[in-house]
């Protein structure tokens, strides 16, 4: 199947008939890359799998602290 490529912004693209969208199982988020001068365009089953067992391993390495301030620290508290 040929396709043209369009410009979308200050990118290119391509418009991936939907046909091809079922067939692939691909809804909102895809797994892209280049191999051997090729462009690769992956379905992801599910993009947020093994989520809650990453976040479990980051409590226990102590990695889960914020690093930017959420905006209720304690003089927001102070001022109820």
């Amino acid at each position: 199947m040929n396709l043209n490529i369009i410009k979308i912004g200050k990118s290119k693209g391509i418009i991936i008939p939907s046909s091809i969208i079922k067939k692939c199982n691909i809804s909102d988020v895809v797994n892209l890359y280049v191999k051997e001068g090729k462009i690769i365009i992956e379905a992801i089953e599910n993009p947020r799998k093994n989520w809650n067992s990453e976040f479990i391993k980051m409590n226990q390495n102590n990695d889960d602290k914020l690093i930017i301030p959420d905006g209720f620290d304690k003089k927001y508290e102070d001022k109820k």
